[in-house]
């Protein structure tokens, strides 16, 4: 399912304590191994997620070395508890401690790829060499926008210009990602947050973005082959004649198939490919539209342009 990042508001009777606030806090504490940081690391993790029932999920933002010795003592295998790292090194899931991590490499990627300081193949190369970093259990945590890239960075509109919808649907649909919508996102709200104050949004109203990101949240939900981690279907190429500006990728599970056709480039193409196995007849995620996909597809396609189809 796709994680939404957003501030949790709690009433003045769920609110914690000094001693918990303070408890939470590992400014103080040694960052070299030893049993102070991870017993303070178990102990917080308990009282949130009994105390305060957060019993979904926890986010852990804590120094590397800490995060290093709550890996060595497995105190972070808690039932219940589905465990977000913000860094990504790929320690972080030994023994099962955590679930899944942020993408942040593939985040700057995307970034590039959208401001022509590298071509797709920089994108594809990671892909596969990411395959081989991390358990097939790992589930990678990839996004658009996030509350520190859009503070300090700018939100996807000023980084990503016209490649902000592609790179959307592209987070959907990447093997073993786990798509994050940040807060905003989906009604289209450009404006950068203040990261220390409070700085509300004016209007929830919805409009087309919202519409997109409902499909898009659909095609995750209605289709297995996107699922994230292990359970998802790996990426499958099929070769084209513009491989430095277009991906053609199929992900798949044993009844279920998704192709994305994706021009990430700001180059009007003429795309050039052979299906094979996997011409037939798709649903068109995005329209709803039935069409086939030829064993042979040559079509001019638009710059930033996409399609991603299901069956």
């Amino acid at each position: 399912m796709a994680s939404v990042e957003r501030m949790a508001r709690l009433p003045l009777s769920a609110q914690p304590s000094r001693e918990a606030a303070a408890m939470t806090d590992f400014s103080e504490q040694p960052e070299t191994p030893g049993p102070q940081p991870r017993q303070g690391a178990k102990a917080a993790s308990v009282f949130w997620m009994e105390k305060m029932e957060f019993s979904s999920s926890s986010r852990f933002e804590v120094s590397l070395p800490v995060s290093a010795c709550a890996v060595e003592a497995g105190m972070l295998s808690l039932e219940a508890a589905s465990l977000l790292a913000e860094a990504e090194e790929p320690y972080l899931f030994e023994a099962g401690a955590f679930d899944a991590c942020y993408a942040w490499e593939m985040h700057h990627l995307m970034n590039d790829v959208a401001q022509q300081k590298v071509r797709v193949t920089a994108l594809r190369d990671y892909i596969y060499a990411d395959r081989n970093r991390y358990p097939q259990s790992a589930m990678r945590l990839v996004f658009t926008s996030n509350h520190d890239e859009n503070s300090w960075n700018g939100s996807e509109f000023t980084r990503m210009g016209g490649a902000r919808e592609i790179m959307a649907a592209f987070t959907f649909v990447v093997p073993r990602g786990l798509p994050l919508v940040y807060t905003g996102q989906e009604i289209g709200y450009d404006h950068s947050f203040a990261f220390f104050d409070r700085d509300p949004i004016p209007s929830y109203a919805a409009n087309s973005f919202t519409d997109f990101y409902r499909r898009l949240a659909g095609l995750r939900h209605a289709n297995p082959a996107l699922a994230a981690g292990e359970a998802g279907g790996e990426m499958v190429e099929i070769r084209n004649n513009a491989e430095d500006c277009l991906m053609t990728l199929v992900r798949e599970t044993a009844d279920n198939r998704v192709v994305a056709v994706m021009n990430l480039s700001p180059y009007a193409i003429h795309a050039d490919y052979y299906t094979g196995i996997y011409a037939g007849m798709y649903t068109d995620a995005m329209t709803g539209v039935a069409c086939e996909l030829r064993g042979h597809v040559e079509e001019d396609m638009a710059p930033w342009s996409y399609r991603i189809l299901t069956r």
